[in-house]
């Protein structure tokens, strides 16, 4: 397992890494207008992502998984899919007023996508792989965009998008042994009715993240769209590497004691991207973001503090689920998001800073993070989680303190937080090591 997780670890990484790079080089090529045009256009194709996926998908993954005859599972969700995506195009003429919404053209063509029965069907490396062809198709196109035109960003990002899901799209369907078109039919998205309160919950998680920013042009300035657009494409990076721990682990969050295990891990990787972005915010903004994004430092550090809320129970939301605390759970989601929404429209009105989203977002995980506590009835396993996030700061605050008498520069910034990390799981080696043989 642990070395299908490395390599599944690699692939993402290796993408997510260049989506960054490239985003930290069209800020400082481009100017904020420019970079608020790929963040809108970013988020409005992740929402269109989750619309078309909502619950029916997930739904989905656990049939195709369970059953041999899973083709006929698999062409009732395309057919639905694809059924639901035609019916949003016309949602691609509000593109009058705001051009991101351009993407929902190309609904069909990602609702074709069957990435999701490749995981059902355990070709998780397969699908790493597609994921990352699909970061690197479209995030070169706005390299070569930067270089050569340095206008229309968007639009090249979403031709990028296009050519990167016809290729995989393709690719899909041979090594599925499935046909590539569905037919349409109506009657299919009854399917999206039965998984309507898991589409929600899934919905409701995208917009503590990118999905502020489909709010965000209506009340914020470009310039601060932008800039929040490079701080939550990372958190949301951060975001997901915690879900590749628990899909790793899905089935054994039963168990207490891995849960346990699954957010120390956990907290170890929101700590260093706190320790990082709190204890050495200049270097750390500069390898990421660029030295144009120094005077944001607030913003960035916020940003870390909302992380540490959703690292300390990344377990419990998988266990929740295990648990069928579906309706609870959704809630549970649905408010928090709806918290952060309305955080950040009030705050626009007294704050013109990306810092208002920031605080929105540690509203809505705050609730988030607490909420999961009540509902899973966590009291009783608390205590473990507060003494190691104790330790981590214990690390922190030493690390601080060589940070106090010496300058904030990115190589002693690497050798820390490695230190950091490496100290950590040696100190916890004996259970962190035990979730390698599960």
């Amino acid at each position: 397992m642990l070395k299908r997780i490395a390599v599944i670890g690699i692939l993402t990484g290796i993408g997510q890494l260049f989506s960054v790079m490239v985003i930290k080089w069209v800020a400082q090529k481009t100017n904020s207008a420019m970079l608020a045009q790929l963040g809108n256009v970013d988020s409005m194709f992740q929402l269109l992502l989750n619309i078309i996926a909502l619950g029916l998908q997930s739904a989905a993954i656990r049939n195709i998984a369970l059953h041999d005859d899973w083709k006929e599972e698999y062409g009732d969700t395309q057919s639905a899919r694809l059924t639901l995506a035609i019916l949003l195009m016309p949602i691609a003429m509000m593109a009058f007023f705001h051009r991101a919404y351009i993407i929902f053209l190309i609904a069909p063509l990602l609702a074709l996508s069957g990435d999701y029965a490749l995981y059902a069907r355990g070709y998780s490396v397969r699908a790493s792989a597609i994921a990352l062809l699909r970061l690197l198709i479209p995030y070169s196109a706005v390299l070569l965009t930067v270089v050569f035109l340095k206008d229309g960003i968007d639009w090249f990002y979403v031709a990028g998008l296009v050519l990167a899901y016809l290729v995989s799209n393709v690719f899909i369907s041979q090594k599925l042994g499935t046909h590539l078109f569905y037919p349409i039919r109506f009657s299919s998205l009854l399917m999206y009715i039965k998984s309507l309160p898991l589409g929600l919950l899934n919905l409701s998680l995208y917009f503590n993240g990118l999905g502020l920013l489909v709010v965000a042009p209506n009340f914020y300035t470009t310039d601060i769209t932008g800039v929040a657009f490079v701080g939550l494409k990372l958190y949301v990076i951060v975001k997901g590497v915690l879900r590749i721990l628990q899909q790793a682990f899905f089935k054994e969050m039963l168990n207490d004691e891995i849960c346990l295990r699954v957010d120390m891990l956990s907290m170890v990787v929101v700590c260093a991207f706190f320790g990082g972005m709190v204890i050495f915010p200049e270097s750390t903004i500069r390898l990421f973001f660029g030295a144009q994004f120094l005077g944001y430092k607030t913003f960035f550090m916020l940003l870390a503090v909302a992380m540490l809320f959703y690292g300390f129970t990344t377990s419990m939301a998988i266990k929740a689920l295990i648990k069928r605390k579906d309706r609870s759970f959704t809630m549970l989601t649905f408010f928090s998001a709806l918290s952060a929404l309305l955080t950040e429209i009030v705050l626009s009105f007294f704050f013109k800073s990306p810092n208002a989203l920031a605080w929105s977002l540690i509203f809505a995980e705050m609730i988030f993070c607490v909420g999961l506590l009540f509902l899973m009835g966590a009291r009783n396993i608390l205590m473990p989680r507060i003494m190691f996030l104790g330790k981590c700061f214990m690390l922190l605050f030493a690390i601080g303190m060589v940070r106090f008498f010496l300058n904030d520069n990115l190589l002693l910034d690497i050798i820390c937080i490695s230190c950091f990390v490496l100290i950590l799981l040696f100190l916890h080696r004996g259970k962190l090591n035990s979730l390698v043989h599960q």
